[in-house]
């Protein structure tokens, strides 16, 4: 795999920049939609026609568009035996339309050039907090969760952490690796525990690969990475401890414990009809009995962890929550994307040449897995799905491209010199 070249400027990189800065402004149309969303395919069309359809020569982009194809179907299925009302089934089946058309899309320009995935990224990253700053005037304490007047719910810590990984190769890797440290402590400091986590991975990896910056990484010393590992697992438990609180500690009893009782619901709602899910959003009669007995059995004051009030159960686990609303088909997609996931880690955390993706990469990879079991499937994680999957393909292409080079050198090296007959 080979690092991309220098970040230059040209019109297609000032359009993506421009598109991704829109992420933090969001309207509703049957539900929440990005206007980035909506932009997408005014940028990506036109890339098909200017090298960007070589995505359609990846095999692993046509086996992500087609789980992402029977989630759809799943959910059309569940819906249809369900009898969803249709105020729900038209925002279920949006919801998985706009995850198809953000990776189709976001796949497209990231193959035009590979180097648009970080115009994509700073551009999230800026826009989101100067939006935050000079539109809702947000101080930095709102980290994790601002409100705004329509209700919608958002901090600095995602685009603050997305835009420095896009910047972060401007400086020394592991000057760059400390400010991962910094913007880990932060988010635990405002009690943001996943997010400080994934900081911590991040600023890990950058600082092992910090010495091969531009080169294929060296065969993995798994020894190393393990106690690394330990260390991280250690430091982020004495960090969570440090920063607890009265406050902090009962938010986070109330999210661990609201975690397990969507658990628990879910693992019952998908015992009780594994093929068929019981229909977008959650709303079926069945699923308020679930959660109604589950609370009775499992907790006892638990009164207010009953999700349901006809909007939908929430299950903080993708993969779950799919397979609860559209059964197993509905639960393709997320399933699959887990597998990548497992299978392309090496390739992407391990052995890619540290470059100025591998920040952005890394972001999303790591981002991408806990959405899938620590995350509801909603408007808010959709481009994360979407930007997850996008990078997993762009991965698997530079893995496919790198073997043909390889073929290619064989055979040249194998082929007699002229003259030579």
């Amino acid at each position: 795999m080979r690092p991309i070249g220098p970040i230059r400027l040209n019109v297609a990189a000032v359009l993506v920049f421009c598109v991704g800065c829109t992420c933090a402004y969001r309207l509703n149309i049957i539900g929440e939609i990005s206007l980035v969303e909506l932009l997408l395919p005014a940028i990506g069309i036109p890339l098909i026609f200017a090298r960007g359809w070589q995505i359609g020569a990846e095999r692993r982009f046509w086996r992500v568009l087609v789980a992402l194809l029977l989630t759809l179907a799943g959910y059309m299925l569940s819906d249809y035996v369900c009898d969803s009302p249709p105020d729900q089934y038209l925002r279920g089946w949006g919801r998985i339309a706009l995850v198809i058309t953000d990776f189709v899309f976001l796949s497209v320009i990231i193959a035009h050039d590979r180097r648009n995935l970080w115009w994509f990224a700073a551009g999230l990253g800026l826009g989101g907090v100067l939006y935050l700053r000079l539109v809702h005037h947000f101080p930095l304490p709102m980290w994790k969760f601002g409100v705004f007047d329509d209700g919608q719910r958002t901090g600095y810590s995602e685009y603050m952490v997305v835009g420095f990984a896009a910047f972060a190769l401007l400086l020394p890797p592991r000057l760059a690796s400390l400010g991962f440290v910094w913007l880990g402590l932060m988010s635990f400091h405002y009690d943001f525990r996943s997010h400080g986590g994934i900081c911590g991975l991040i600023a890990a990896v950058m600082w092992l690969k910090a010495d091969r910056r531009g080169e294929r990484a060296a065969r993995p010393n798994y020894f190393r990475w393990l106690v690394i590992g330990a260390a991280l697992a250690g430091s982020l438990y004495a960090v969570l401890r440090m920063t607890e609180n009265d406050y902090t500690l009962q938010r986070r009893t109330a999210s661990d414990v609201g975690r397990q009782f969507g658990l628990e619901v879910g693992l019952r709602a998908v015992l009780a009809s594994p093929l068929i899910g019981h229909g977008s959003w959650g709303t079926a009669r069945e699923l308020a009995t679930i959660e109604r007995q589950v609370g009775r059995e499992d907790f006892v004051d638990s009164e207010e962890l009953l999700s349901y009030s006809g909007n939908g159960m929430s299950v903080h686990s993708e993969i779950l929550q799919s397979w609860v609303e559209g059964g197993i088909l509905g639960a393709s997609f997320f399933l699959y994307l887990g597998l990548l996931l497992i299978k392309l880690f090496r390739a992407a955390c391990l052995d890619r040449p540290l470059d100025p993706l591998t920040p952005i990469i890394l972001y999303f990879f790591a981002y991408g897995g806990w959405d899938l079991v620590n995350s509801p499937f909603a408007a808010t994680t959709r481009l994360h799905l979407a930007l997850a999957a996008a990078v997993l393909v762009m991965v698997s292409a530079e893995i496919t491209t790198g073997r043909r080079a390889l073929r290619a050198a064989w055979r040249a090296r194998a082929a007699p010199a002229p003259g030579h007959m």
